[in-house]
């Protein structure tokens, strides 16, 4: 038998907005530095987009027609 692993919670997306500005992301779990990676068409590879991010939230200048988002915590 080997010793129990400890895993981090998932980070989980609990928002995405923009009131004509910004577009403001919001996630809970997993521990930080976080990574927000980013790709336009689903069937592009995920790219890191900001690093060592260190809170819960960012935010990101909407460009383009769509984006997909997901982040990564430590």
């Amino acid at each position: 038998f080997s010793p129990p692993v400890s895993l981090n919670p998932g980070v989980v997306i609990t928002s995405v907005s923009s009131s004509g500005g910004p577009l403001t992301i919001n996630w809970c779990g997993g521990a930080p530095p976080y990574t927000l990676q980013r790709k336009t068409l689903i069937t592009d590879a995920w790219s890191d987009f900001q690093t060592g991010i260190t809170g819960t939230s960012t935010t990101d200048v909407i460009s383009g027609g769509s984006a997909f988002y997901r982040v990564v915590g430590n």
